[in-house]
């Protein structure tokens, strides 16, 4: 009986180690992009303003040039273009609106 318990006091002390090392939540990235402040500085902006008729139209809009900045533009999202005016900021950031024009045929 005196094995069976070092064991079973053995695998009680590996668990709660293992929940003291891997319990925690996972810090956040360095450098990660803030999606959330894209859209609502995109949803607000005057590109979108100037663009989109609708609120449907420009949560989609605001979506494509999320999806396009993330893939394409290698993460980098400028939310400072979208709210400061409806000029693009930089080139690609001219290509992401290219790519999300309304009206756009879909590949």
């Amino acid at each position: 009986m005196g094995i069976l318990r070092r064991y079973l006091l053995l695998l009680l002390a590996a668990v709660a180690a293992a929940f003291l090392v891997f319990g925690g939540d996972a810090p956040p990235e360095v450098g990660a992009p803030d999606s959330r402040a894209f859209v609502r500085a995109c949803e607000q902006g005057p590109y979108v303003a100037a663009t989109a008729a609708a609120p449907v139209e420009a949560a989609r809009l605001c979506a494509c040039l999320l999806a396009w900045h993330l893939q394409e533009g290698g993460g980098r999202l400028p939310v400072a273009a979208y709210t400061a005016g409806p000029e693009p900021a930089g080139e690609t950031d001219r290509r992401a609106r290219a790519a999300c024009l309304p009206g756009r045929p879909a590949r």
